[in-house]
């Protein structure tokens, strides 16, 4: 099954990555931690135009990072844009559980500047980042990972053991882990474009391993997504009616959005505000749905969410009501609507 649903996009027109000519320089990684920079010798590197450009640690481990463009299932590699010169280091924000880690990239002119320089941005709206369940799955970065995450006390050795075991237990194919965007708390910012029919999300504990897809847009094609943009948002968990839910709260629009088509199915996402469906709704008692919400229904009470998504992937958040139309509602997220999850055996 794919990731994402997405209309083709042609890149004829966009040039090969060409690698700047003469003697390649040396590119040596000798610390990923801010404060130690200036004492280890830690020297900036120009990366722009590189597609993946090697760099090596003081114990010859190979480092090969990537730049990816995309939305939040959905990327295409390029070039490291002009102007990527800086630094790598390793980023864990305050507040944040400890396998939320990443790499990041620091774009200044020494390290001096560090303090003031900006992350490097992999598209609109979020920095690039590798994180670190991307870089404990990946067998050849293992000596990047022993040398300058592990062994200077950036990453405890226990998170990296509970990672790894996460991993080696999960049964979803791996491509779907490397390309979902990875939350480690519910209330997580994320970006995500808006004509992408599916989202995947990798929720991540240091006790298990959830892979989630959510399909949002309810259109009269599933093909077509009704809105263009990019936004920032987050998952918020909700009591709506007297369910648990969980909800879309749309926190800044970073491309502007756009109709595709007229339909009201959904509201057109506003900063600020939950993702709104309806007016609309499915009564039991409408011709040809009873025999679909009684399957749903007893679907959602006797088999666990995954066993029952093959019949569900497109059914979510129906409103068992006894009236054929309600009010407009949060969009929400119930149980049925988990694509896949993996929980590693105990």
């Amino acid at each position: 099954m794919g990731l994402a649903t997405r209309h083709r996009r042609s890149f004829s027109s966009q040039q090969p990555t060409r690698r700047p000519a003469g003697r390649r320089p040396a590119r040596k990684v000798v610390t990923l931690d801010p404060l130690q920079f200036s004492t280890m010798g830690q020297q900036v590197y120009d990366l722009s135009g590189f597609g993946s450009p090697n760099l090596h640690t003081p114990k010859k481990a190979v480092f090969r990072p990537s730049c990816k463009h995309g939305g939040a299932s959905l990327y295409w590699r390029a070039a490291f844009p002009p102007g990527t010169k800086g630094v790598f280091y390793y980023h864990l924000a305050p507040g944040s559980p400890p396998q939320a880690g990443e790499v990041r990239f620091k774009k200044c002119d020494s390290v001096q500047q560090f303090s003031s320089g900006e992350d490097l941005q992999a598209d609109a709206g979020q920095p690039w980042a590798l994180s670190l369940l991307h870089i404990v799955q990946a067998r050849i970065r293992k000596g990047v990972l022993d040398e300058l995450l592990v062994e200077p006390g950036l990453v405890d050795r226990e998170l990296v053991a509970d990672l790894q075991r996460l991993l080696r237990d999960c049964t979803v194919e791996k491509r779907l882990i490397s390309h979902a965007t990875t939350l480690c708390d519910i209330d997580q910012s994320f970006v995500v474009d808006l004509d992408t029919i599916s989202f995947i999300f990798r929720l991540v504990t240091r006790q298990s391993l959830h892979i989630v897809r959510f399909c949002i847009w309810r259109t009269v094609s599933l093909q077509q997504p009704p809105f263009y943009g990019r936004v920032r948002a987050r998952f918020e968990l909700g009591n709506y009616r007297g369910r648990i839910s969980i909800h879309l709260r749309i926190l800044d629009i970073i491309k502007p959005i756009e109709r595709r088509f007229e339909q009201d199915l959904m509201a057109e996402p506003r900063a600020g505000e939950l993702l709104m469906r309806g007016p609309y709704g499915i009564s039991q008692m409408s011709r040809g749905r009873k025999s679909q919400v009684r399957c749903l229904k007893r679907g959602a009470a006797i088999i666990s969410p995954w066993e029952a998504l093959p019949l569900l992937l497109f059914s979510h958040s129906i409103c068992f009501t006894s009236s054929s139309v309600i009010e407009q509602s949060p969009f929400s997220f119930m149980k049925i609507d988990i694509y896949y999850e993996a929980v590693p055996e105990r």
